[in-house]
């Protein structure tokens, strides 16, 4: 990525010199045929014909560095060649072949690297001040209105050709770098979703294990009977660590939290590890109940809404038992032929620990939800306790 602008850089600086290159072997061809050209069939001195020649093919070259300068030079010579060539009648007048072949050369190039006024008031100067000089000026040769008209018409084509090129040179640089960005975009959208699953799957395991572990060791003195006082202090030493863990894995995930998320191409857990999780739970002596219905005979539920369901469940058990550790806590899983709910509530708590959240859980848990196209509530009972209520569509397996 780095060295992407340095090589267009280096590109750019080549075509310019081939520009270059073939503009000043234009302006000597220019020059040699102009001056020549000049003095044969329109009389004019040969040092007035190689001056003014010279002038006018220094345009070309100077178009690609100095445009507006290139502009002014063109349209005055234009100019000053129909003055010193109008005393002829054995030649094209007001413009010669080769003013007219230079002077559209010119704005070709003006109309690619200046802005279009310049081009524009370059050819109108040019074709107006020849319509003046063919107006007051007395000559040997009629000049007929379509010589100017031709003349007028090719450097005007000259002028439209020159700036059309740069409009699709921009457009086209500005699709070359809407893509750019595009990319770029994309790569850090790609890490932004990779750090929310780590962050998500940190939280939903690391956070739910550490509490499970908190609550096991800070009730343990209280579930067991004669537990002597080194082993108490040793418990308490244990939640106590289990507790800082979790507040270090809270600013974890702070760090790592963004919106949005791929699903996880490793094997996860679905709703058949519910039971072993309430199970689990129940172990750290909190009261746990799992209730649900028959679910065989409907569609089976895809992996991304059995992850969710299993997610929410986790989580809301893990939040139960840090901010209730002594409420009665219920698990549900129902199911219709549409979607199943997932609905998991605690009693209320008389010596609730309430470390203080980041609310990552929740958010977790929306995400995880909304992934599926299902909806989650969350709040308090009536009863001061906490319910968690998920509903997820039902998806075909593999869908």
């Amino acid at each position: 990525m780095v060295g992407v602008p340095s090589l267009k850089a280096a590109r750019s600086s080549i075509v310019i010199g081939w520009l270059m290159v073939a503009g000043v072997a234009i302006a000597i061809a220019a020059l040699a045929v102009g001056a020549t050209l000049s003095t044969t069939l329109y009389g004019v001195p040969i040092a007035i014909s190689f001056l003014l020649a010279a002038l006018h093919a220094s345009s070309i070259p100077l178009a690609i560095p100095r445009p507006l300068l290139a502009g002014v030079i063109s349209a005055a010579s234009v100019l000053l060649f129909a003055v010193v060539q109008s005393g002829s009648d054995a030649a094209p007048w007001p413009w010669a072949v080769v003013t007219l072949v230079t002077h559209s050369v010119t704005l070709v190039l003006v109309g690619l690297q200046a802005r279009r006024w310049i081009a524009v008031a370059s050819w109108a100067t040019a074709s107006l001040a020849t319509i003046a000089v063919a107006l007051v000026l007395p000559r040997y040769v009629d000049a007929p209105a379509i010589n100017i008209i031709i003349a007028a018409s090719i450097s005007g084509v000259a002028v439209a050709g020159g700036i059309v090129w740069r409009e699709w040179r921009e457009i086209r640089a500005q699709l070359i770098r809407a893509r750019s960005e595009s990319s770029e975009e994309h790569e850090f959208r790609v890490i932004a979703e990779e750090k929310t699953r780590i962050a998500r799957e940190l939280h939903d395991i690391v956070a739910h294990s550490m509490s499970i572990i908190n609550v096991q060791a800070s009730t343990a003195v209280f579930r067991h009977q004669g537990v002597p006082e080194p082993v108490a202090r040793e418990f308490g030493e244990i939640a106590e660590a289990a507790r800082g863990a979790i507040a270090e894995l809270r600013g974890v995930l702070g760090v790592l939290r963004e919106d949005g998320s791929p699903l996880a191409l490793a094997p996860q857990p679905g709703l058949e590890e519910i039971p072993a999780l309430v199970e689990a739970a129940s172990r750290s002596g909190v009261t746990i109940a799992l209730e649900g219905d028959d679910s065989r005979e409907l569609p089976p539920v895809g992996e991304p809404a059995a992850l969710a369901a299993f997610r929410v469940v986790q989580e809301a058990i893990s939040n139960a038992i840090r901010h209730a550790p002594d409420a009665a806590i219920r698990v549900r899983v129902s199911h219709d032929p549409t979607a199943m709910t997932v609905e998991v509530v605690n009693d209320a708590s008389e010596h609730g620990i309430r470390p203080v959240g980041s609310g990552h859980g929740i958010t977790g848990m929306r995400e995880r939800v909304a992934a599926v196209s299902g909806d989650i509530r969350t709040g308090a009972t009536e009863a001061g306790g906490f319910s968690v209520v998920a509903r997820i569509p039902r998806r075909e397996a593999g869908a």
